[in-house]
């Protein structure tokens, strides 16, 4: 794509300033940048959303008033597909806080050396204690908690191999989940157990449907609010039961 291809309402309007450096990217790296653009939002002025809705060629002919208000109708509804990721080593569907502590110390280990990843060195005993956190707000709130330690996915398509620790993906569709089983977190849940309020909470996901319809989808553009503390530039989803995860171990 070179700039000539761009429509003349994009090129006049105020956020091409911001657009131009990205689609640059595009041409080096094109999925990278394309999956971050489904993300985020510039606002340059005026919105000018670089969302899912947009087509592979990147922006569509259409006004800035047009991408807004197709923008605001996906920020406020609940994204139809979830994310697990991994490393393809181990493999899908596991949990660190499953392994007796010298295993995970081993992984750990391994994470901070190769990836600059878990630092802190009580990271697992944070971690343990978020999951204690999410199980009991899960029991507390009827969900029906078959595993002691859940399974975490996004909200959203995030296979996109940007994390190198966890470069593989499953991709599955949030109604493959019974909704009795699955409990969300308002970015990552270490980050929201000792959060502010709201985002210190455990949703269902009538409760997470609700939040996102006021709040909106996430996003890194967002960053800047008053409640900016936590990093929730996801939705984070906490898989109770393994069943439903049986039908994606081939995949």
């Amino acid at each position: 794509m070179t700039v000539s291809t761009l429509p003349v309402n994009a090129r006049k309007h105020a956020s091409v300033k911001l657009v131009l450096p990205i689609i640059y990217h595009i041409e080096a790296n094109r999925k990278r940048a394309l999956s971050w653009a489904k993300r985020c939002l510039l606002d340059g002025g005026g919105l000018y959303a670089l969302l899912p809705f947009c087509s592979r060629t990147f922006i569509k002919s259409c006004t800035p008033a047009q991408v807004e208000s197709r923008h605001t109708a996906w920020m406020k509804n609940l994204p139809n597909i979830v994310t697990h990721t991994y490393h393809p080593g181990p493999g899908p569907f596991l949990n660190l806080c499953a392994l007796d502590d010298a295993e995970a110390d081993v992984i750990l280990t391994r994470m901070r050396r190769e990836f600059g990843r878990c630092k802190s060195p009580d990271y697992l005993a944070r971690r343990k204690r978020t999951e204690e956190w999410l199980r009991s707000a899960s029991i507390a709130k009827g969900i029906g908690v078959k595993m002691h330690h859940p399974i975490y996915f996004f909200l959203g398509d995030f296979d996109d191999g940007l994390d190198p620790a966890r470069p593989a993906a499953i991709t599955a569709p949030l109604a493959d989940f019974p909704t009795n089983v699955i409990t969300f977190t308002y970015g990552d849940s270490m980050d929201c157990v000792d959060g502010p309020a709201p985002y210190n909470h455990v949703f269902t996901y009538h409760e997470i449907q609700e939040f996102i319809r006021q709040t909106g989808i996430p996003h890194p553009g967002r960053s800047s609010d008053s409640l900016a503390p936590i990093r929730r530039a996801f939705i984070e989803m906490q898989v109770w039961d393994g069943e439903p995860l049986g039908q994606h171990l081939s995949i």
